[in-house]
């Protein structure tokens, strides 16, 4: 009990001084508006889905639906919604062992292949992160897949990372990877930002009351923009815009 009660004292009298000395305003200035920063990982850290995803595809069709065409706008309006997972089962009827074989084809390509950076993120985050801010990321990708691209273009990890891993039912849009974040970290949904490109991203935000920023800049149909635009909290139309709300 002694050790604690002259803590207590030294708080006492030394902490009035501390504020005294530094005034709040410049306190303020070396935090971050936003505690937390819930990331999603393709299209929006890395430009994963012209890169990686698209190809990967491709190349599942053209051996389970050979003849079968669908563009690169085709397949992200398909991935925004329905989802990818009903993309596949629900317009392309893909077996269990032809999901299996998609499966194989698109590690194969994400294991071979690192997406580009977005420009303009790796300054941000790097900023995020050495203020104090909590970088987490809920994805429809590997967690392998998202630590080996955080190695090669960052020199940190995010604090948490929810991937394909997940079971089906805990996989965004369930909102189970959010109140996981929340609980381990001790935040309010307010001191949280759920950034990313996508509907599930988006209906996991809203399950979990925390403010949803969409990821308007990788280039997106009009449907898709509208949809943004009636029901996002904040767009972002360059990676600047995600600076403003962090900073």
């Amino acid at each position: 009990m002694e050790l604690p009660l002259r803590l207590s004292r030294f708080y006492l009298r030394f902490m009035p001084w501390f504020f005294h000395i530094v005034p709040l305003s410049l306190i303020i200035i070396f935090m971050n508006k936003v505690r937390c920063l819930i990331l999603d990982h393709d299209d929006t850290l890395v430009n994963s889905s012209k890169e990686i995803h698209y190809p990967a595809f491709l190349e599942t069709l053209s051996i389970l639906r050979p003849g079968l065409e669908l563009s690169f706008e085709e397949f992200m309006a398909y991935n925004f919604q329905p989802g990818f997972l009903a993309m596949c089962e629900d317009i392309f009827h893909f077996t269990p062992k032809e999901l299996q074989l998609e499966l194989e084809i698109w590690r194969k390509w994400t294991s071979t292949h690192i997406p580009e950076l977005l420009c303009g993120l790796k300054e941000i985050l790097t900023r995020f992160v050495n203020k104090g801010g909590i970088l987490c990321v809920v994805s429809l990708s590997y967690r392998d897949t998202i630590e080996r691209d955080y190695r090669h273009h960052f020199d940190f990890l995010p604090q948490a990372i929810y991937g394909w891993e997940l079971p089906k039912d805990k996989r965004k849009p369930s909102s189970f990877a959010v109140d996981e974040i929340l609980l381990r970290f001790s935040l309010a949904p307010e001191e949280c930002l759920v950034v990313d490109d996508g509907f599930a991203g988006y209906k996991m935000a809203k399950a979990a009351k925390v403010p949803f920023a969409a990821n308007c800049y990788i280039p997106q149909s009009q449907t898709i923009l509208d949809f943004f635009r009636s029901n996002a909290d904040y767009l972002l139309y360059q990676p600047e815009d995600l600076a403003k709300l962090l900073f």
